[in-house]
């Protein structure tokens, strides 16, 4: 199926310049960082002036990450179907024409993500190939650091935990996982000042850091997911999950790396996902209010109908109100940075001028749909489709944050922003 998500941020530009110099008016100016995307399969990459380009193909394209210097994009590409493989890819943007290579590594494991280190090299998760004998299986992961043309490292060996969350019967459930590389929280693996920080569980919330010096790993934090490392390498944020409370409370912490003391950050409403600013002086958190439901829309015959296309009685597909909140870790102050009726806000990048968020809409179109024979429930294809994440711009300085404007659908947008030098926070 074709995707509509193609080139419609330039398309919008075109209009835009179009008509003023029809009008006479003249436009500052908007810079459109370069970005790639998951585009039905391909690794679609747009540069600055619009210019795009179709890198590889593939059942599915995941985890893409920019190296430091933005002239490198590593990502993962799903082959093989039912019996899917992943593979570790790297295209070279940064020479003409774009050189794109799947190296040879092996047993990648699935949930985890890639990212880049500080000298080059793109670190990732792979299954140890020794297995337990007790249980036939393996349980050990093994990290590694590589760059194209040489012999993946290994830098250590780790005892994967279980406690995986469930699935879900709605597609703004799947296509939020997509977005986040995950399964309603994902999994960290990042270089840090004092070592690679990643997650030995599957649901994301205990973490430890390795030395990679030595092979040696040390536990980090428990409890806490959704971790994002600080512009600076010293601090990571994430979502906080407090068992002692009745009910279970989730608050927003950022923690010290070398000393592991952390604190605590107010919030506004209960914080979803974490992400830093460019200096790392403040986050964007995300949060949602379920505001209703859109089965008590539907008349009785109409629920019958549903549950006889889904198989089963479905009571609750929920609406909500998702906000993204700035707020300053020097003083406290919180700014609402954007709000709308959707189901989620997946992705939050902040440019120099602007702030770049993907949200997954709320169901109502997707159950008109269902229920008009449009997309068939089976087809999981077709339920993503009518819930493709859409990528709005919203104009900042500061923390003012101002007009919006729509971009476009892309699946896992992912920018490059350059790095600004982050400021040392006094704790």
């Amino acid at each position: 199926m074709i995707n509509k998500r193609i080139k419609f941020g330039l398309f919008l530009a075109m209009i835009v310049t179009l008509l003023s110099i029809v009008s006479g008016q003249s436009l500052a100016q908007v810079v459109i960082p370069p970005s790639v995307s998951n585009n039905a399969g391909v690794l679609f990459y747009e540069d600055a002036n619009g210019i795009v380009s179709n890198l590889v193909t593939a059942d599915d394209i995941a985890h893409m990450a920019w190296s430091k210097d933005g002239q490198q994009i590593g990502f993962i590409r799903v082959t093989g179907g039912v019996n899917a493989v992943l593979e570790l890819g790297i295209a070279n943007i940064g020479q003409q024409p774009i050189e794109t290579v799947i190296l040879q590594t092996q047993r990648l494991t699935w949930g985890y993500g890639i990212s880049w280190t500080q000298d080059g090299r793109l670190l990732f998760v792979a299954d140890n190939p020794n297995v337990n004998p007790e249980t036939g299986i393996s349980n050990q992961l093994d990290i590694f650091a590589t760059r194209v043309n040489e012999t993946p490292e290994l830098l250590g060996t780790f005892t994967v935990g279980d406690g995986c969350g469930g699935g879900s019967a709605l597609p703004a459930d799947w296509r939020y996982n997509r977005e986040i590389g995950g399964f309603g929280t994902f999994l960290t693996l990042a270089e840090t000042q004092q070592g690679i920080l990643y997650s030995v569980t599957c649901s994301g919330s205990a973490l430890s850091l390795l030395d990679p010096e030595t092979g040696i790993s040390t536990p980090f934090a428990s409890n806490l997911t959704n971790v994002v490392v600080s512009p600076d390498g010293n601090s990571v944020a994430g979502v906080q999950l407090d068992y002692s409370s009745q009910p279970l409370q989730t608050e927003l912490a950022v923690y010290d790396i070398a000393t592991g003391s952390y604190e605590i950050i107010s919030t506004q409403q209960t914080p979803s996902l974490v992400f830093w600013n460019q200096d790392g002086t403040g986050l964007y958190y995300t949060t949602r209010i379920d505001d209703g439901n859109l089965v008590d829309t539907l008349t009785d015959s109409e629920r019958t109908e549903l549950a006889s296309i889904i198989g089963y009685e479905l009571d609750y597909i929920p609406t909500y109100q998702s906000t993204a909140y700035f707020v300053s870790l020097a003083t406290g102050e919180t700014t609402v940075a954007y709000s709308a009726d959707a189901f989620a806000i997946a992705r939050i990048f902040e440019a120099s001028e602007a702030l770049y968020i993907s949200r997954v809409p709320n169901l109502d179109s997707w159950l008109a749909q269902l229920m008009s024979g449009t997309i068939d429930y089976m087809d999981e294809a077709e339920n993503l489709e009518a819930v493709q994440a859409e990528l709005f711009r919203i104009e900042r300085s500061g923390t003012t944050f101002g007009e919006e404007s729509f971009m476009g659908w892309y699946d896992q947008f992912t920018p490059f922003i350059q790095a600004v030098d982050a400021v040392v926070r006094v704790r």
